[in-house]
């Protein structure tokens, strides 16, 4: 369902660009990232016993732009997102610590506007899980809590709004 939509948007601004007589094209590209996460639960926020340690992720996908004028694309990309969280913790006699790893494949339709090498764009995402792990081990006198979950118990699709700006890094006619 949601591939008929991107195909069927970029189709239509396709032809809305040629029809107009502007000067379109396509381009390709490849992209990947680094990202730094923080997985933001009220309930582990509020809770005094926990801390949050610093945790990264990164992604890595494919990108295909139409672009219609010297400034202004539109885009959209397929991309693989891996998303880590570690924490740490005191339960009675036990300290424990707990990792979450997140695998989402993430569809975004954007917006961008080019400028000189620079870009910044915004538009919306849908996101699906595709993997999913918690992992809690104990340390100490009682370490009967030790579990793994899976990814029945996290959001199988989330909506996003995007909002970003980077570079290219290479190009040619």
């Amino acid at each position: 369902m949601i591939h008929r939509f991107f195909s069927s948007s970029f189709l239509l601004l396709f032809l809305s660009a040629s029809c107009a007589g502007q000067k379109a094209w396509v381009d390709l590209g490849i992209k990947g990232g680094y990202n730094l996460c923080w997985l933001f639960s009220e309930n582990i926020v509020n809770d005094k016993q926990v801390k949050y340690i610093p945790s990264a992720g990164n992604m890595a996908g494919l990108k295909a732009g139409l672009n219609f004028g010297e400034k202004g694309e539109l885009t959209a990309e397929i991309m693989r997102t891996k998303f880590f969280q570690e924490y740490t913790g005191v339960d009675g006699n036990s300290a424990w610590s707990r990792r979450t790893t997140l695998v989402y494949y993430d569809i975004p339709l954007l917006f961008r506007l080019n400028k000189m090498g620079l870009y910044s764009e915004i538009g919306a995402q849908y996101s699906f899980l595709q993997e999913a792990e918690e992992s809690l081990r104990a340390q100490g006198a009682d370490s009967s809590f030790n579990y793994t979950s899976d990814k029945e118990f996290f959001e199988p699709v989330a909506f996003s709004a995007i909002f970003g700006f980077g570079a290219f890094l290479g190009g040619s006619e």
